[in-house]
């Protein structure tokens, strides 16, 4: 296992924000270490987002309900609208 690195930044990542940009959307890429999930909504709190989106597996409800996931403990805990993707 190679060590953490924060600026690490995996290529679908900067795929998705480049894709963001070219459609005026603006964009912050961060890398973080520890419980997703946490991180998640603390970042959207941080930065007093309106709205969240999550994209899920392509997991039914039900086995998302058995299997638990990161999608599943963000909208939980989350304080502020959360929609969900694919």
């Amino acid at each position: 296992m190679k060590p953490y690195d924060p600026n690490d930044i995996p290529e679908t990542v900067t795929s998705a924000s480049e894709q963001l940009e070219v459609s005026a959307i603006e964009a912050t890429v961060r890398r973080e270490r520890g419980n997703p999930a946490a991180y998640i909504v603390a970042v959207a709190a941080e930065a007093d987002a309106g709205n969240m989106l999550i994209g899920g597996r392509k997991w039914s409800l039900i086995r998302r309900a058995l299997l638990g996931s990161t999608t599943q403990p963000v909208v939980l805990s989350a304080e502020r609208s959360v929609s969900l993707g694919k």
